[in-house]
């Protein structure tokens, strides 16, 4: 153990300093009482890396995190996805006598080291990098130790605690929305009625805030839903394009095909000439020819005619 004596780190060794009589591992002989090392509060890996959560405004997006470094040999690794540009980030140790010191490194997406910082006489960090293209980042956080422990430095070992995270970066770019068209029905008899909706389109980076509706034969409308009636037999396209929050659109469209609907002609039946033929082993059969004719009195040709009679023969 030990103390700061009004220093801003207070040191915790295992006896590795100059002159040092007890060399006993404080971490071994806790968790040897029952006093469990804190569970890892953050991954160690770019695979594992918490996702740094924030808010995003004017082009700019601005983040915080925080966590605990609970052994010497824990890592933690936060991502983030950000626009080319310039980003800067903020690290603070425990507000009362830290005993973290931070080594704070950032690397793109392959893995490449684009800066670090450890100040030398400081327990805060800050450091602005220059992002070199848009991407996904990695920012890693873990303790470390300062100079040579047999004079007036210290090893990683007590380099342990609390911390907090706040940074500023470019927002990634806008993606694009997706625009998709949902109908109750892309082919009808006249009328036809069809509900339409756009409520299915979505925003990968944001919200989709605008639905605006185009219309092959009348004016187009907005919103996320609505119906048209079509009245006259035809093909019709509809077209919708949404935008987001990011000003980006995109278009979705659909068919209707409107069919004319199926006219029953009115007919009647004009006559019925029946006939009747006997074999000679007295087998009788019966035979109909109906006329039938339509509204205008003229023949209607190959209408099929349902019926019965009964009499000397019955049939139908």
């Amino acid at each position: 153990m030990g103390v700061g004596y009004y220093q801003a780190l207070t040191q915790w060794s295992r006896g590795e300093y100059a002159g040092a009589n007890n060399t006993q591992d404080d971490f071994a002989v806790m968790q040897s009482n029952g006093l469990p090392l804190r569970a890892d509060d953050h991954g160690n890996t770019p695979g594992t890396a918490t996702v740094l959560g924030g808010t995003s405004s004017g082009g700019i997006t601005t983040v915080s995190a925080s966590g605990v470094i609970e052994r010497a040999s824990d890592v933690d690794v936060f991502a983030f996805s950000a626009g080319a540009g310039t980003a800067t980030f903020t690290v603070s140790p425990a507000a009362r006598a830290p005993n973290l010191d931070a080594w704070v490194g950032l690397r793109d997406s392959a893995g490449n080291l684009l800066a670090n910082i450890n100040p030398p006489d400081a327990l805060n960090a800050t450091f602005t990098v220059n992002l070199p293209a848009a991407g996904t980042y990695y920012l890693s956080m873990q303790g470390t130790g300062k100079g040579d422990p047999l004079t007036t430095g210290y090893t990683a070992y007590g380099s342990v605690g609390q911390y907090a995270i706040a940074g500023s970066f470019l927002s990634p770019g806008n993606q694009a929305p997706k625009a998709v068209i949902t109908a109750s029905a892309l082919r009808g008899t006249a009328p036809l009625t069809v509900q339409l909706s756009g409520a299915g389109s979505t925003d990968a980076d944001g919200s989709v805030v605008v639905w605006a509706w185009t219309f092959s034969d009348v004016a187009g409308t907005s919103g996320a839903a609505t119906t048209r009636t079509y009245a006259t037999p035809g093909i019709y396209a509809v077209q919708l394009q949404v935008t987001d929050n990011g000003g980006l659109s995109a278009a979705a469209s659909a068919t209707i095909t409107v069919d004319a609907p199926v006219v029953v002609l009115p007919m009647r039946v004009a006559d019925i000439a029946m006939s009747r033929t006997v074999s000679r082993r007295g087998v009788a059969q019966a035979s109909a020819a109906v006329k039938v004719l339509d509204s205008s009195s003229l023949p209607v040709a190959g209408a099929t005619v349902a019926g019965r009679w009964s009499g000397l023969v019955s049939g139908n």
